[in-house]
């Protein structure tokens, strides 16, 4: 085997890795935190839950940053094995994805802004209405990265189809979920 090809192999395993650590801090904050401590205008409640549970709060918040940094690291790595099948595309798909994340890791501030809130630290009146603004920002916020995440896909999945060491059938799978 080539440096090339043992190269690319070990990049290939890298992309799989930062992948699953996206995935799983990005569903474990998504859907097992946020989901369980904000309640949907309810800022009262939300409010008490994200005091009840400040140390998952704040994992969460962890979490969130890691995945934006593994994300950072992923358009990178994907950028270096995919441009010899497209070095335009490879660059579009690279500037797409970190717009993404640099969305997600701005949006972070909504997060913790409301984690200040709802802890008092702000001494700021009707906190608890203005964290759960902050909490509907931080989703809206998710939403508008999805927009370019999805442009990333779409032409990350082209890309893996031109590729010979990728298979066809998860080119197409990613370029339909942009």
């Amino acid at each position: 085997m080539d440096q090339t090809r043992a190269a690319g192999g070990t990049g290939v395993v890298a992309a799989g890795f930062l992948y699953l650590v996206i995935i799983a801090a990005g569903v474990w904050s998504e859907a097992f935190v946020r989901a369980a401590l904000v309640a949907p205008g309810d800022a009262g409640t939300t409010a008490a839950n994200i005091l009840a549970h400040q140390g998952l709060f704040r994992f969460s918040l962890a979490a969130d940053a890691l995945m934006a940094l593994c994300d950072a690291g992923l358009a990178v790595l994907l950028f270096l094995l995919l441009r010899p099948h497209g070095a335009a595309l490879a660059l579009a798909a690279t500037v797409f994805r970190l717009i993404q994340t640099s969305i997600i890791g701005g949006n972070l501030m909504n997060q913790i802004a409301a984690l200040s809130l709802v802890t008092g630290a702000t001494g700021i009146a009707d906190a608890e209405a203005l964290a759960l603004y902050r909490l509907d920002l931080h989703a809206q916020g998710y939403d508008v990265a999805l927009i370019f995440f999805g442009v990333a896909n779409l032409l990350l999945g082209v890309l893996l189809c031109r590729a010979p060491w990728a298979a066809k059938a998860l080119g197409w799978l990613i370029a339909a979920s942009g």
